[in-house]
């Protein structure tokens, strides 16, 4: 891991915040976590070394769509999401030249089926 692996968290939900900045924080990254994409977008427009940001996309006030849409324009590459599989084929179309992972979810539609490939249980 780099030592300048800088990574930002958006999601509405605190234990996912908290869960996501451990565990990144736990083998070597910066972590800066909002709980509203608004905060967030300020501190990536004057942090352009992040290279990872992991949101939700179900958000009050600007959503994570909102997030991914502006993803065009930040330096960040890689992106850990928190939605249904039907989503990232979307996600991908919308945001050429960025990786989308997604993050593990529960539900019926739920995309975590082997722990396996999946960065997020890479980093537990």
């Amino acid at each position: 891991m780099s030592e300048n692996a800088h990574a930002v968290i958006i999601d509405d939900e605190e234990g996912n915040r908290d869960g996501f900045s451990r565990a990144l924080s736990k083998v070597g990254w910066k972590v800066r976590a909002f709980a509203e994409a608004e905060p967030a977008f300020e501190y990536l427009r004057r942090n352009r070394d992040v290279s990872l940001v992991v949101t939700d996309l179900m958000m009050p006030g600007v959503d994570g769509f909102g997030v991914l849409k502006a993803a065009r324009e930040m330096d960040a590459t890689e992106f850990i999401v928190a939605t249904d599989n039907g989503m990232m084929h979307k996600l991908r179309m919308l945001n050429p030249g960025k990786t989308f992972y997604e993050a593990p979810t529960a539900g019926n539609s739920a995309t975590c089926k082997s722990c396996a490939h999946c960065p997020w249980m890479a980093m537990n």
